[in-house]
């Protein structure tokens, strides 16, 4: 059976609710240097929204769960054999009035949901492959506060930035 949505599922209703705990946590150890207050995010969404760019500024921080597929684990007669490992996306937008500042709360948010994702080791069954997940973040770039913004007026531009988080599950 393909388990992506299990899992997936999981650790969406995970990162919901240990967000708040990781986030005090990382606030906390750059509080002396470089303290930056964390948003929560404003939207939380399960699966892949192809046209995030476009969204108003209101709509971010956005964080998105997915488990886009599975791959068998182990040969016939083989230890793991059975069990499958699946493979789940974590992806975060943040959007800020500066270029500096985007690329501080990219770094901030990526290390909030990562300490939340190692707070917890199973997930339905599903044990993390390795305890060091993948991270991957995007280039800033200008975005429009809203749709019909005046992309010549500073005003109504921001930046954005993404970032996504890949670990992989394996279990039966």
């Amino acid at each position: 059976m393909y388990d992506g949505e299990v899992v997936s599922r999981e650790v969406y209703v995970h990162l919901r609710e240990a967000f708040a705990a990781a986030k005090a946590e990382i606030e906390a150890l750059w509080a002396a240097t470089v303290p930056l207050t964390i948003p929560d995010p404003v939207t939380w969404f399960y699966g892949h929204n192809p046209v995030l760019i476009e969204w108003p500024s209101t709509a971010f921080p956005f964080v998105s769960v997915m488990s886009p597929g599975s791959d068998p684990v182990g040969k016939d007669g083989t230890p793991g054999y059975g069990e499958q490992a699946v493979t789940t996306h974590v992806d975060c937008y943040v959007v800020a009035d500066t270029v500096t500042e985007v690329n501080v709360l990219i770094q901030r948010y990526v290390a909030v949901l990562y300490q939340a994702l190692l707070s917890k080791r199973n997930y339905k069954g599903y044990i993390p492959e390795r305890f060091v997940p993948t991270v991957d973040i995007s280039e800033a770039v200008r975005h429009k506060q809203q749709a019909n913004a005046d992309t010549f007026d500073a005003d109504d531009m921001d930046y954005f930035q993404g970032a996504r988080i890949t670990f992989v599950t394996q279990g039966d």
